[in-house]
């Protein structure tokens, strides 16, 4: 499962944010996109228009890590993203200057501008920064997390590489899974939601820490040194398998 957003109305947001205000900061996700011909935001933890850290899509499909004070400063990644597919997008603010972009778990070069933003207090899912919500997200948009730590580029492989958050717990303070359009479906907030997103059965393939059903051999142990996970049950968009 996945929600859709349209594209012009559809965004939640949490104006009583209780996550990271300032580096470290990593946030990831999985995303599908309609159309890469203008910037979309994915994750935005801000305060104003002007103070802000920002997951976003790019135009042209490349991904951005950003972080603003006044002005902005970027890590950009080098592929982009095509429509109608799934992607894993990430991001890592390690340090008021130092952040990497991801996109499938390919690393951007490192943006080493310094940018220390006034503490924010909002976080905004499938939009951009503004106080006037633009650069709506127009796909699909399913587990994306929020960690208070800089996610390793072995853990940002492992999740791109199908690991549900939950096996990298470690600092992870606010989760949406995408299971379904009402404001419950997150972990460490209450979204409200603007717009009329919808449900999809679009999923993107993920191995989930939860157990039920047929045991069958356990897949290889995540990237990024976390522990063979146990059990396990495997997900994508045609079929369920379950591991032990």
């Amino acid at each position: 499962m996945s929600v859709n957003f349209d594209g012009s109305t559809d965004y939640y947001d949490d104006g009583s944010w209780g996550g990271p205000t300032a580096a470290p900061l990593s946030i990831a996700g999985w995303a599908n996109t309609n159309t890469t011909s203008s910037g979309k935001g994915v994750v935005t933890v801000w305060v104003d228009d002007n103070n802000y850290f920002q997951l976003l899509m790019g135009f042209g499909g490349g991904i951005l890590m950003t972080t603003s004070a006044t002005s902005a400063q970027s890590a950009t990644t080098a592929g982009t993203m095509g429509t109608n597919a799934w992607h894993h997008l990430a991001g890592v603010t390690a340090n008021d200057s130092s952040r990497f972009a991801y996109l499938d778990g390919v690393e951007s070069t490192e943006n080493t501008g310094t940018r220390v933003p006034t503490a924010p207090d909002t976080i905004r899912l499938g939009a951009n920064h503004t106080t006037t919500p633009g650069g709506i997200w127009n796909g699909e948009l399913a587990h994306v997390g929020v960690w208070n730590r800089a996610l390793s580029a072995d853990e940002i492989a492992g999740l791109a590489q199908g690991w549900h958050p939950r096996f990298y717990s470690r600092g992870l303070v606010w989760l949406w899974e995408g299971f379904d359009v009402g404001e419950g479906d997150v972990y460490g907030s209450s979204l409200t939601e603007n717009g009329t997103p919808i449900k999809s059965d679009e999923h993107p393939p993920v191995f989930f820490p939860y157990s039920r059903g047929t045991r069958l051999t356990s897949p290889a142990a995540p990237a990024g040194g976390a522990s063979e996970p146990t059990p396990l049950r495997f997900v994508t968009r045609r079929r369920r398998i379950v591991w032990p």
